[in-house]
């Protein structure tokens, strides 16, 4: 497996995608953004304390360059510190069945969502 420590030229090989992508795309049926400013440290660990887990160090460092990124694909977003925290993103993605217990929450959030990706630890809606 891949694990990106410098996610800065990730970022910048995305963000000309997506420009390029923009321009086949005239009428903006699929959203266009770029991902939002770095979160400083403290926000990170702010944001894994109030989850009480530890971000992989991957995923960590990606928040280091982008706070999260509305719309990285197509409507998938990937959500930035505060909306780990809280928000209709997560609300939607954390709406654990019932039975499934309240570690069901904390659960979904160390697999990494529902990404079924086994890099970036991230809650995609």
């Amino acid at each position: 497996m891949m694990v990106i420590e410098d996610w800065r030229p990730p970022i910048v090989e995305m963000v000309m995608v997506k420009r390029d992508l923009a321009g086949y795309d005239p009428q903006n049926a699929f959203p266009n953004h770029l991902p939002e400013v770095a979160a400083p440290p403290q926000k990170i660990d702010e944001t894994e304390q109030s989850l009480a887990i530890v971000l992989d160090p991957e995923h960590r460092a990606f928040l280091s360059f982008a706070d999260g990124w509305k719309c990285f694909h197509q409507h998938v977003t990937l959500l930035s510190t505060s909306g780990l925290i809280a928000g209709p993103l997560r609300d939607a993605a954390l709406d654990p069945d019932p039975s499934d217990g309240p570690q069901a929450e904390r659960e979904l959030v160390l697999r990494g969502g529902l990404t079924g990706h086994d890099g970036l630890l991230e809650l995609f809606v």
